[in-house]
């Protein structure tokens, strides 16, 4: 089963790339290939000396982190259908153990998509917490499954180049968060199971690019979250009309407009600073009015 890697150059992403390729080089398993799909960008210099088997490929016309990935499964369609994809951000890092476990779990034919669990770093690379998912957790799921928040993103999947839908097209959707939105859809279409591998095979870095992070809840971040649910339950609602989504897209709609007002968000903030776990989900944490006991009625 040819292995590959998959990552994304950007600008800014320099000063990852030493900690990335590292992290490669430290494999268990060398049997594998990687592909780093560049946007705007052409950084191959940074992973000299070229001792990986790396094909570096330049994404052209894509205006948004989201477009770039559907461009670059365009792209890895095109591979033998058996191929087995590794999804990695470039400002993460692979535990040791990331292709071998990945590997042995699609020992298993009938295993077309998996996702593992992480370990917290800080910006410069120190963990400070470890498999944050591993205990609420099951070994298998739905797309039912995170439907009010992601566990599955860009970074931490693997899946069988077989499962790549053909018309990438009808996935084209004005959203911050595409791997929710993308993964969502794919796998409600698809009605495939989701395998969780909970060894932290991934370390996820925190810092003030992430456009999702797990380590708090901050008032400056508060109004771009929350568009980012109401844009995640706009575009479900729009491709799916049948779906739940529209009910809670009107919650999101009225929550948003509530928080405008500051004394509105400071009470907000201190609700929703009662129901946070330290094993917290992506999105998780944005809660409707109704359901951190709130109503609008004091605007």
């Amino acid at each position: 089963m040819l292995t590959t890697i998959v990552t994304f150059l950007y600008p800014g992403a320099e000063k990852w790339i030493s900690s990335f390729h590292q992290s490669l080089l430290d494999q268990s398993d060398k049997n594998f290939n990687v592909i780093a799909f560049q946007d705007q960008v052409s950084l191959e210099l940074f992973f000299h000396p070229l001792d990986l088997d790396i094909e570096f490929v330049a994404i052209q016309d894509a205006s948004t982190p989201y477009e770039v990935r559907l461009k670059a499964l365009e792209h890895l369609k095109k591979i033998d259908n058996d191929s087995l994809f590794i999804f990695n951000d470039i400002d993460d890092q692979l535990a040791p153990e990331r292709i071998k476990s990945t590997k042995k779990i699609f020992q298993n034919e009938e295993v077309k998509f998996s996702f593992c669990d992480l370990s917290l770093m800080d910006k410069d690379g120190k963990i400070f917490t470890r498999n944050i998912w591993r205990e609420r957790t099951p070994n298998t799921l739905s797309y039912h499954d995170f439907t009010d928040w992601n566990m599955i993103g860009f970074g931490n999947t693997a899946f069988r180049g077989s499962l790549i839908p053909q018309e990438l097209i009808s996935y084209i959707a004005k959203v911050t968060a595409g791997d929710w939105f993308f993964f969502y859809c794919l796998l409600k279409q698809s009605n495939e199971k989701i395998y969780f591998l909970n060894e932290d095979l991934v370390y996820y870095r925190q810092h003030d690019s992430n456009d999702a992070g797990l380590a708090g809840i901050r008032e400056d971040r508060l109004l771009i979250e929350i568009k980012v649910k109401i844009q995640q339950f706009s575009a479900i609602s729009s491709k799916y009309p049948d779906s739940e989504y529209g009910t809670k897209l009107s919650a999101y709609i009225k929550l948003e407009k509530f928080i405008q007002n500051r004394s509105n968000r400071l009470i907000y903030l201190a609700k929703i600073k009662e129901f946070v776990r330290s094993d917290q989900y992506w999105w998780e944490h944005i809660k409707t009015l109704e359901e951190v006991g709130l109503n609008d009625d004091k605007n």
